[in-house]
């Protein structure tokens, strides 16, 4: 079984997740480049996709996954959006994204110090990579702003 302090990291994990997935999901379509919209779309799924097989991980250990507070959610994510669209370009939400990674980054290296059982440890590697993925595909539309506007 999980420990306490595992079972407290891993739930962070699939929340941020869940939220990383809404987030792009929402932003994607107020994005100006179709490039990064495209890019958001393909990682809502990622994220959404991870957090879905966390939760059946999690589930399959007698576990279940803490909730969202999502009135909550529902209000940053509008304000998030509305934020976006007032934007005069893309890069403020590139960057948020690629700062959501790295918390991303920062949750897993956090749950792989936990004594975990199950099929965590390589659930996380394999997570850890697709979020090293997408920090660079971040990066290369962050980048490739930048080669537009200077």
């Amino acid at each position: 079984m999980l420990r306490e302090r595992g079972e407290a990291d891993l739930n962070a994990l699939l929340t941020t997740c869940r939220e990383a997935a809404d987030l792009y999901r929402d932003e994607g379509g107020a994005l100006r480049d179709t490039e990064s919209a495209r890019l958001f779309r393909e990682l809502a799924a990622r994220r959404s996709g991870w957090a879905d097989r966390l939760e059946l991980a999690l589930r399959a250990l007698g576990t279940l996954p803490d909730g969202a507070d999502s009135d909550h959610e529902t209000a940053r994510r509008l304000f998030d959006r509305f934020r976006a669209e007032l934007s005069a370009s893309d890069e403020p939400i590139l960057l948020a994204r690629a700062r959501l990674e790295a918390h991303i980054d920062d949750l897993i290296a956090r749950a792989m110090g936990d004594p975990l059982e199950g099929p965590f440890p390589q659930l996380l590697t394999e997570l850890r990579a697709d979020v090293d993925r997408a920090r660079q595909q971040l990066a290369g539309r962050i980048r490739a702003g930048d080669d537009k506007t200077g």
